[in-house]
């Protein structure tokens, strides 16, 4: 039984109000034929949608079997609207992309119905409404009489209590609404059929009760005697989630087209993201602790950034640096222990052509561990150790690694008296570099053989580039001198002791600026052979002034090899040298011209000189050239040693090599305990400009220079794409609801949930979501797979970087599914709000 005490239902619109019914008590019983008549406006419709749940009262009360509606909740009026009301719209009100018979099967799917089971069922009622051989048509393919046949026979089939239809012959020919009002009268032998229409001639025929409305007020009612109460048990049905799977891959096949086009762009975006993301999340400096404890590749090499002149280059630290260093890292818990070194590129043999790549030709550094914890934590007791005798302790007494002592052997640096490394100890060596000679007193064990199983020649062909790339960055020790003592290393450093250094150099001369390599930088003597100058027009070469520019001699080859400026020897006037051409040229001046000009300019060589030795630590001064002398070889002689003055050459060589130095660490433990450690420290070093010089490093470097570097570019590819992807779904998502929200209205009206009308919507963006994530992660995958192949092609390891991480893909996967649901979250929380006949109307 449906009761309605004082019903009113009024509409506002524009500040207005009007009231579409007015104290409407009326009462229903269980069966019947119940016509309610009026004309256009007079409230019958709105009667009819408050009885059918789909419409809401202002104030009043519906009581349905006994229970007031006023207690009702959404889940109750669901399953109101889908058991006990069938109702038949007079706007048809069908679903546009089912078919006739997936229209009407839906009210059983509804109610948890087999279809299987009900298909004769189905089929029968198909039959009744007159749609038979109209089964698998869709909706428009039929006309406006066969859609509200579809209509009346989905409001039929799941045999609800109350059936209440609007205008149900509206739009039917007179054989059809004889059919259908046949077919209600029938229903309301055994349920209560409740019927709004304008037509009085149907009212006289089928009705047993007639209601009259207008203005909102019932002013008629023949019911004669009052039906009895009874009960409706309210036992809530909730959609079957797989109807809306359903019904969201019809939609999705219903806009086919647009749905791909949203895909392709969407997953374009997360590609973009993706990349981004990874290569953001990418831990390159752990990268490198892991391969440093696989390979066991405890030493690292560590140089100065330095800037002068435009040029950015790699330098020893200055002696405040190495304060600095020590203050920063270096403490109790370091993993590692810093060596002070210095690079000299001492050759075992200038003419000797080593065929095994496992050697080197030169002794790179020299190493200082004149501390005695110092060396017995890096080196170990050594394996051989030799006294050396009084009458050689002026030399210079070196300590050499294993690895060191075979290749010596190897290269037969001493001849055939010396085959074993025993036989190394007491032996000397001399190189130009220095007056004094070196004496072998001790020799390490490093276990460099550990690494020759990555070499072809020891591996029968195979090899593996990160173990051999891990043995040269370790081999910067084994090859090494080591100077165990304070005394011996002074002895070394001694500007007497060296007799030249060799540098790279930055230069400011002739009108330009550049860098130049393997410049010798030695004390000039006029007395020594072929440094005599030939040069008669030109004093020698002076102490400078204090505060005055340096007063020099330079080779040829430093004009010719150094400054890469040449004299056309057949252009030499009689009588005049090589020496004297090159001075007469610097004297007058050397033009030079600049940009957009074609008159040359003149500059002065002697007052413009400007050098700073780059190879140690970087030392800058301003020179005056009075002096040209023929050597090939590109040579720039300070001036003589003059007692009681500060010497050009003495400073030079405490500023490179007592005032700083190189720094080699050595790591002492590799295990997974200090791989965070490590990590941390290797990404300080970058952010603090310190350079690791590991060949393995090389990748580390570029991936993140060009992250640094590219990042930026990237994000701003990636916001542009994503915020024209993000409007285009929300486009795309508030279009396709705002096109289906008719089809809203009538989920609403056969007992959808808020829910599972939202997950009809939701299948179809996060269907979007997903294949736009799979789209994108193999691009991603694509394209970080290239990017870190060719930062491979650029390196000595292939250190893989770049790469698709876990938390990367999660966070792409998030942004492909956040984005799309928020999109439809928003319009059909609104749509949520709203009564069904009201969102029916929303068009």
């Amino acid at each position: 039984m449906i009761e309605l005490k004082n019903i009113n239902k009024i509409y506002k619109s524009k500040g207005q109000e009007f009231q579409a019914l007015k104290n409407i008590n009326l009462v229903f019983g269980d069966k019947g034929m119940n016509f309610i008549l009026g004309k256009s406006g007079s409230g019958k419709s709105t009667l009819l949608n408050v009885i059918g749940g789909i419409d809401s009262y202002d104030s009043g009360e519906l009581i349905i079997d006994g229970v007031n509606t006023k207690e009702y909740t959404k889940t109750d009026y669901n399953t109101y609207r889908n058991t006990y009301i069938g109702f038949i719209f007079q706007e048809f009100n069908v679903l546009k992309s089912l078919t006739v018979y997936e229209n009407i099967a839906l009210s059983l799917e509804l109610q948890h119905k087999n279809l299987n089971e009900e298909s004769e069922k189905i089929q029968e009622i198909i039959d009744k409404v007159g749609l038979t051989g109209l089964e698998n048509r869709m909706m428009n393919q039929l006309s406006g009489g066969q859609r509200q046949r579809v209509a009346i026979a989905r409001s039929l089939i799941k045999n609800p209590r109350v059936i209440i239809a609007d205008e149900p012959t509206g739009n039917l020919d007179s054989k059809n609404s004889k059919n259908i009002m046949d077919l209600l009268k029938e229903l309301a032998v055994d349920h209560l059929v409740i019927v709004v229409t304008h037509n009085d001639q149907l009212a006289k025929e089928y009705s047993d009760r007639t209601i009259e409305i207008r203005d909102g007020v019932v002013t008629k009612d023949n019911v004669e005697v009052m039906p009895e109460s009874t009960t409706y048990d309210l036992e809530p049905i909730s959609v079957p989630i797989q109807t809306s799977l359903k019904l969201s891959i019809k939609s999705i096949f219903k806009n086919l087209k647009r749905f791909i086009f949203m895909i392709l762009l969407f997953a374009i975006s997360l590609v973009f993201a993706g990349v981004v993301i990874n290569m953001y999340l990418a831990d390159t400096t752990m990268i490198y602790a892991q391969y440093q404890q696989e390979y066991n590749n405890n030493v690292v090499d560590l140089s100065s950034n330095f800037s002068s002149r435009g040029f950015n280059l790699n330098t020893a630290f200055y002696e405040y640096q190495l304060a600095d260093f020590d203050k920063n890292y270096v403490n109790e818990n370091s993993s590692f222990i810093k060596i002070r070194a210095m690079d000299f590129n001492l050759p075992i043999d200038d003419n000797a052509v080593v065929e095994n790549e496992f050697y080197l030709n030169k002794v790179q550094r020299i190493h200082f561990l004149t501390d005695a914890i110092t060396l017995h934590l890096v080196m170990g007791r050594p394996k051989y150790e030799k006294s050396i005798p009084y009458e050689q302790r002026h030399l210079i007494q070196i300590g050499i690694t294993d690895y060191l002592a075979e290749n010596l052997i190897y290269q037969n640096y001493f001849g055939s008296k010396v085959k074993t490394e025993k036989d190394l100890l007491g032996q000397t060596l001399k190189f130009d570099n220095f007056n004094t000679e070196f004496i072998i007193s001790k020799i390490f064990d490093t276990k460099y053989e550990d690494y020759k199983k990555y070499f072809p020649l020891f591996t029968n062909g195979n090899s593996d580039p990160k173990g051999q790339s891990a043995f040269y960055d370790n081999v910067l020790l084994y090859n090494s001198f080591i100077i165990c003592s304070d005394t011996e290393k002074s002895k070394l450093l001694d500007y007497t002791n060296i007799n030249y250094i060799e540098t790279d150099a930055i230069y400011s001369m002739v009108g330009s600026t550049g860098q130049g390599t393997g410049l010798k930088v030695q004390i000039y003597d006029k007395d020594h052979g072929k440094l005599k100058p030939t040069n008669k027009s030109a004093s020698d070469p002076i102490p400078s002034a204090e505060g005055q520019p340096i007063q020099v001699a330079v080779s040829t080859g430093f004009f010719e090899k150094f400054l890469n400026i040449k004299i056309d020897e057949s252009e030499i006037e009689p009588g005049k040298n090589i020496c004297d051409a090159y001075f007469e040229k610097i004297y007058y001046g050397i033009p030079y011209y600049v940009e957009g000009s074609s008159d040359p300019i003149y500059k002065d060589i002697f007052s413009s000189c400007f050098l700073c030795f780059t190879s140690y630590v970087p030392v800058n001064f301003t020179f005056e050239i009075r002096t040209v002398i023929e050597d090939d070889e590109p040579i720039l002689y300070t001036a003589p040693i003059i007692e009681g003055e500060k010497e050009t050459f003495k400073n030079i060589v405490s500023s490179n090599f007592v005032e700083g130095g190189f720094i080699t660490l050595f790591f002492k433990d590799l295990g997974d305990e200090k791989l965070e450690t490590n990590s941390s420290l290797f990404r300080q070093f970058i952010n603090n400009e310190i350079t690791i010089n590991n060949k393995s490093f090389t990748k580390i470097l570029l991936v993140d220079n060009f992250i640094k570097d590219n990042i930026a570019l990237f994000l701003g590819v990636f916001f542009v794409f994503a915020l024209f992807s993000v409007l285009l779904i929300f486009n795309f998502v508030i279009i396709n609801i705002k096109n289906s929200t008719r089809d809203i209205g009538i989920y609403m009206s056969l007992g959808f949930s808020g829910w599972k009308i939202s997950l009809i919507y939701l299948f179809q963006v996060l269907i979007l979501g997903i294949v736009s994530f799979i789209i994108s992660f193999f691009g991603v995958l694509i394209f970080l797979s290239v990017l870190d192949a060719h930062f491979t092609s650029l390196s000595a390891v292939d250190l893989e970087i770049i790469k698709m991480s876990f938390l990367g893909t999660s966070i792409m996967l998030g942004i492909a599914l956040f984005i799309p649901v928020v999109a439809v979250i928003i319009p059909l929380y609104n749509l949520s709000r709203k009564n069904p006949v009201d969102v029916i109307k929303t068009i």
